[in-house]
Protein backbone atom coordinates (compact mmCIF):
# COMPACT_ATOMS: atom_id res chain seq x y z
CA UNK A 1 0.00 0.00 0.00
CA UNK A 2 1.51 3.35 -1.05
CA UNK A 3 1.11 6.87 0.21
CA UNK A 4 -1.44 8.94 -1.70
CA UNK A 5 -0.71 12.65 -1.74
CA UNK A 6 -3.19 15.29 -2.83
CA UNK A 7 -1.62 18.18 -4.65
CA UNK A 8 -3.21 21.25 -3.11
CA UNK A 9 -2.93 24.63 -4.76
CA UNK A 10 -1.26 27.40 -2.78
CA UNK A 11 -3.99 29.61 -1.29
CA UNK A 12 -3.24 32.57 -3.54
CA UNK A 13 -3.24 30.36 -6.66
CA UNK A 14 -6.48 28.68 -5.57
CA UNK A 15 -8.02 32.15 -5.27
CA UNK A 16 -6.69 33.17 -8.67
CA UNK A 17 -8.15 30.08 -10.35
CA UNK A 18 -11.42 30.32 -8.40
CA UNK A 19 -11.89 33.98 -9.37
CA UNK A 20 -11.08 33.24 -13.01
CA UNK A 21 -13.65 30.43 -13.18
CA UNK A 22 -16.36 32.42 -11.39
CA UNK A 23 -15.86 35.43 -13.67
CA UNK A 24 -15.49 33.47 -16.92
CA UNK A 25 -18.60 31.31 -16.58
CA UNK A 26 -22.16 31.17 -15.35
CA UNK A 27 -23.63 27.96 -13.91
CA UNK A 28 -24.90 26.75 -17.30
CA UNK A 29 -21.73 27.45 -19.28
CA UNK A 30 -19.62 26.02 -16.43
CA UNK A 31 -21.65 22.80 -16.46
CA UNK A 32 -21.24 22.52 -20.24
CA UNK A 33 -17.49 23.15 -20.03
CA UNK A 34 -17.04 20.44 -17.40
CA UNK A 35 -19.06 17.89 -19.35
CA UNK A 36 -17.38 18.65 -22.69
CA UNK A 37 -13.85 19.27 -21.46
CA UNK A 38 -13.50 16.82 -18.58
CA UNK A 39 -16.41 14.40 -19.00
CA UNK A 40 -17.56 15.53 -15.56
CA UNK A 41 -21.11 16.02 -14.39
CA UNK A 42 -21.19 18.98 -12.01
CA UNK A 43 -23.77 17.17 -9.88
CA UNK A 44 -21.18 14.45 -9.21
CA UNK A 45 -19.04 16.91 -7.22
CA UNK A 46 -21.35 19.72 -6.12
CA UNK A 47 -24.96 20.40 -5.21
CA UNK A 48 -27.34 21.96 -7.72
CA UNK A 49 -28.53 24.23 -4.92
CA UNK A 50 -25.06 25.50 -4.01
CA UNK A 51 -24.11 29.08 -4.84
CA UNK A 52 -22.03 29.28 -8.01
CA UNK A 53 -18.77 30.20 -6.18
CA UNK A 54 -19.21 27.07 -4.03
CA UNK A 55 -19.66 24.96 -7.18
CA UNK A 56 -16.42 26.38 -8.59
CA UNK A 57 -14.61 25.59 -5.34
CA UNK A 58 -15.98 22.05 -5.28
CA UNK A 59 -14.71 21.47 -8.82
CA UNK A 60 -11.26 22.83 -8.00
CA UNK A 61 -11.03 20.50 -4.99
CA UNK A 62 -12.17 17.60 -7.18
CA UNK A 63 -9.42 18.48 -9.68
CA UNK A 64 -6.80 18.73 -6.92
CA UNK A 65 -7.73 15.32 -5.53
CA UNK A 66 -7.38 13.70 -8.95
CA UNK A 67 -4.35 15.61 -10.25
CA UNK A 68 -6.56 17.24 -12.90
CA UNK A 69 -6.01 20.93 -12.19
CA UNK A 70 -4.10 21.39 -15.43
CA UNK A 71 -6.91 19.65 -17.33
CA UNK A 72 -9.49 21.91 -15.67
CA UNK A 73 -7.54 24.99 -16.70
CA UNK A 74 -7.12 23.70 -20.27
CA UNK A 75 -10.82 22.85 -20.58
CA UNK A 76 -11.90 26.23 -19.23
CA UNK A 77 -9.54 28.13 -21.50
CA UNK A 78 -10.53 26.12 -24.58
CA UNK A 79 -14.16 27.15 -24.08
CA UNK A 80 -13.47 30.79 -23.19
CA UNK A 81 -10.09 31.77 -24.67
CA UNK A 82 -10.90 35.48 -24.75
CA UNK A 83 -11.21 35.76 -20.98
CA UNK A 84 -8.09 37.55 -19.73
CA UNK A 85 -8.20 35.93 -16.27
CA UNK A 86 -8.31 32.44 -17.75
CA UNK A 87 -5.53 33.37 -20.17
CA UNK A 88 -3.38 34.59 -17.28
CA UNK A 89 -4.05 31.40 -15.30
CA UNK A 90 -3.20 29.25 -18.31
CA UNK A 91 -0.02 31.21 -19.05
CA UNK A 92 1.25 31.22 -15.45
CA UNK A 93 0.28 27.71 -14.36
CA UNK A 94 3.15 25.39 -13.42
CA UNK A 95 4.27 23.11 -10.60
CA UNK A 96 5.07 26.07 -8.31
CA UNK A 97 1.34 26.61 -7.89
CA UNK A 98 1.16 23.63 -5.54
CA UNK A 99 1.98 23.51 -1.85
CA UNK A 100 4.68 21.21 -0.59
CA UNK A 101 3.67 18.88 2.17
CA UNK A 102 6.18 19.88 4.86
CA UNK A 103 4.44 17.70 7.42
CA UNK A 104 5.24 14.61 5.36
CA UNK A 105 8.81 15.82 4.75
CA UNK A 106 9.31 16.43 8.49
CA UNK A 107 7.86 13.00 9.30
CA UNK A 108 10.21 11.31 6.85
CA UNK A 109 13.19 13.27 8.12
CA UNK A 110 12.41 12.36 11.74
CA UNK A 111 11.87 8.70 10.86
CA UNK A 112 15.37 8.35 9.45
CA UNK A 113 17.30 10.53 11.86
CA UNK A 114 20.24 9.12 13.76
CA UNK A 115 19.71 8.14 17.38
CA UNK A 116 20.52 10.94 19.79
CA UNK A 117 22.42 10.35 23.08
CA UNK A 118 19.12 10.44 25.02
CA UNK A 119 17.71 7.78 22.68
CA UNK A 120 20.40 5.21 23.48
CA UNK A 121 19.75 3.68 26.85
CA UNK A 122 21.26 0.48 28.08
CA UNK A 123 18.77 -2.27 28.83
CA UNK A 124 17.85 -2.59 32.50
Amino acid sequence: MGIVLTMRLKPEKYTQLHTALCKAFNPNSFTSMLKGGLGLELTDVSSNNAPFPTMCGDVIRWAEERDRVEGLIAAAYSVNDTNRRLQQVRDEFDATWFQTDTTLEDTRRNAIRSPQPDDTRSPS
